[in-house]
């Protein structure tokens, strides 16, 4: 079961080759980007790759931040239908946001 925040990030989650950076994540989810959102966002990854596998790796840049050449994450083709599956979960509730 995927807290609340996992499963925001999830949900925003792009399929390989696009992907986002932990700081645009957090920035929309937390409204911050500071260590501790940032290690609640990576939190959020290890939650999602327990539960549908690693998440996709790669190199880009986040514009709206100012920097360029950072890792970004996202879902490799293969996870989309287990990360859909797990969001459609009925009934789920996707246990405490962990704040």
């Amino acid at each position: 079961m995927l807290s609340d925040l996992a499963a925001a990030i999830l949900e925003r989650l792009p399929t390989e080759p696009v992907g986002l950076a932990i700081d645009e994540l957090a920035a929309e989810l937390l409204g911050r980007r500071d260590p501790r959102g940032r290690g609640r966002i990576g939190q959020g990854f290890l939650e999602i790759a327990e539960a549908i596998g690693p998440l996709w790796r790669g190199r880009g840049d986040a514009e709206d931040l100012g920097r360029y050449g950072i890792v970004i994450y996202g879902l490799h083709r293969h996870q989309l239908a287990a990360a859909q599956a797990l969001l459609a979960e009925p009934g789920e509730s996707h246990g405490p946001s962990n704040e």
